[in-house]
């Protein structure tokens, strides 16, 4: 997980003494994490010492933080809306979520950088 607890349970206003979710939150970073990977054609990693020799499309949490945070607010999101819909509305990923993100996105990651 590329998330620390205490930074996610900062993130969704939580105590740190509080254990009763963190298997969710796990959850919700894990799936945040791959749900990033699949929009942009990237695989993340924590720190630049994580990052794989081989040319490929990867990028680190800690030259990146835009990324590390579009995962924090993902897992908010998560968090507070267990449901995708309710009788009233439909709630979608922030767009902040999404400008945060797109620069990142590859075109065609069958064409690895150089």
């Amino acid at each position: 997980m590329l998330l620390t607890l205490p930074e996610i349970k900062q993130q969704c206003r939580m105590s740190d003494s509080d254990n009763t979710k963190d298997t969710l939150l796990t959850l919700y970073a894990n799936v945040a994490q791959k749900f990033i990977e699949n929009k942009t054609g990237r695989t993340l990693y924590a720190t630049n010492n994580d990052l794989p020799t081989a040319a490929g499309w990867h990028v680190s949490l800690e030259s990146s933080p835009d990324l590390k945070l579009a995962l924090l607010l993902l897992v908010t999101h998560f968090h507070e809306n267990p449901s995708a819909t309710s009788d009233e509305t439909v709630k979608t990923v922030p767009y902040s979520f999404y400008a945060l993100i797109s620069p990142y996105i590859v075109a065609d990651p069958t064409i690895l950088p150089e």
